[in-house]
């Protein structure tokens, strides 16, 4: 079974691996990217090479496959997740015209200039905080 990720950001192919692979879920062989140009946004079909016979595997396969349940894959402690649904055509590959295929490079080109940003946002709201402690303390 190969997964939907319907809402996806900038999330590498590789993070997305170790993602599956940290929470025992499985190995995941690759993952393809699309931009959905009809709702303006990412999205992600997740194919495996191996299911993980492990209680959080079954979980997850449990939940995806009950129509009554909206499966989330929490990859993260600060309640990050993504939605899942199965990937109803994981052995062809249909035309679709409100879609774009991304290739990986640019997702990893796009998460790092992400990074970037955030790191350049974070580092400069700390220097903001050090002055303001300095202004205060001169006062």
């Amino acid at each position: 079974m190969s997964l939907y990720i319907p809402v996806i950001s900038n999330s590498t192919e590789e993070f997305i691996k170790l993602m599956f692979l940290r929470h025992k879920i499985g190995k995941v062989s690759r993952v393809d990217y699309v931009q959905n140009l009809e709702k303006h946004r990412k999205e992600a079909f997740v194919h495996f090479e191996e299911w993980f016979v492990t209680p959080e595997a079954i979980l997850m396969q449990t939940e995806i496959m009950d129509p009554n349940i909206k499966a989330r894959f929490k990859y993260c402690e600060s309640g990050k997740y993504w939605p899942l649904l199965v990937n109803k055509n994981a052995k062809t590959q249909v035309y679709n015209p409100k879609y774009k295929n991304i290739d990986s490079k640019i997702m990893k080109a796009d998460y790092k200039s992400v990074l970037l940003r955030n790191c350049h946002t974070s580092h400069n709201t700390k220097t903001e905080s050090v002055k303001k402690q300095h202004i205060l303390l001169a006062a």
